[in-house]
């Protein structure tokens, strides 16, 4: 259980840090690579959110109410982090459809 927790710690911190570094380089870039950075940022605010309900359904008891803000909390996670591989996917491939065009 203990160990549980310490990983979820790491992950709530390992994610905020990718989240405020990738946030920072997103502003700092333009076109293409600035939405590479905004999908990455997506992807680790994903992971810490589903860490932050594990963490808390893991932790305390929990009461119904407390039980569904941590369930849709969870779900926001799942989709921001669907969201956000999706769209470093779509991205990806554009900057690789770009290079290539530009070689030709």
């Amino acid at each position: 259980m203990e160990a549980l927790v310490i990983l979820l710690i790491s992950l709530i911190c390992i994610s905020i840090f990718g989240t405020f570094f990738n946030s920072i380089l997103s502003r700092r870039q333009q076109g293409i690579s600035k939405h590479l950075h905004r999908a990455r940022m997506n992807i680790h605010m994903g992971v810490m959110f589903v860490s932050i309900a594990l963490l808390q359904f893991v932790t305390i008891q929990t009461t119904t109410i407390q039980g569904v803000f941590i369930a849709i909390i969870f779900v926001l996670g799942l989709i921001n982090g669907y969201y956000g591989i999706k769209n470093h996917h779509y991205f990806k491939q554009l900057r690789q459809e770009k290079q290539e065009a530009s070689q030709s």
